[in-house]
């Protein structure tokens, strides 16, 4: 591959994710920005674009450690824990962080092979290595305004989006890989998150997540 030198960054981060991905062994990897409090994880879903790597860093800053902005491994327990890349901040975010702004600032920008910028912000303060519980899996949806609305989710909908970003070794799914997602989606609060303002955002997912 040629690439200039503001597109290498991003460039190697995809064969390193290719690399990771080829590694899961037994687990299945799942698309989604994970976070880990109290031992409780909390994964979050939603389209390229929605916003996951700017709230997760919005939760990071009031307390939460990154376990991983992109890639999240499932074991045959249901258990969790993150890939730790360093998040990547698109252009668009670059601003909405206003306890990151001058760490965000401070990293070079790159350009994907999709000619988007994006920083990666580093160090980043990262959850222990060990597997988690999943304690809440969260669909999240931005609006231009409004209030934070936060809503219960059917089991259904939730396994569907997780199955959309799902991978393994093996291409496929086997029974006891669909079994551990099944477990990991029963064992967990299942919530959509609509909002326009992160620190409501994050003030909702914080008193959520503490809940039993």
């Amino acid at each position: 591959m040629i690439v200039t030198s503001a597109e290498a960054v991003p460039a190697l981060k995809g064969f390193l994710t290719e690399d990771a991905l080829g590694a899961v062994g037994t687990d299945v990897a799942l698309h989604g920005a994970l976070l880990v409090k109290n031992a409780r994880s909390l994964l979050i879903c939603g389209a390229p674009g929605a916003g996951k790597t700017t709230l997760a860093l919005a939760l990071v800053a009031a307390g939460f450690d990154c376990g991983g902005d992109d890639i999240a491994l499932m074991d045959g327990r249901g258990l969790m824990r993150g890939v730790p890349f360093a998040p990547a901040l698109k252009s668009g975010s670059w601003d909405l962080l206003d306890g990151l702004r001058d760490a965000i600032i401070a990293c070079p920008v790159h350009r994907r092979l999709d000619n988007k910028r994006v920083r990666y912000l580093a160090p980043v303060r990262y959850a222990p290595r060990e597997h988690v519980p999943l304690h809440m899996i969260v669909l999240i949806r931005r609006r231009k305004e409004g209030p934070a609305v936060i809503s219960a989710v059917e089991p259904v909908q939730a396994l569907s989006e997780l199955l959309s970003g799902a991978f393994t070794s093996e291409r496929r799914l086997d029974v006891m890989q669909f079994e551990s997602l099944l477990t990991a989606v029963s064992g967990a609060r299942l919530v959509e998150l609509t909002f326009s303002r992160l620190d409501e955002a994050v003030a909702i997912l914080s008193r959520y997540h503490e809940e039993g």
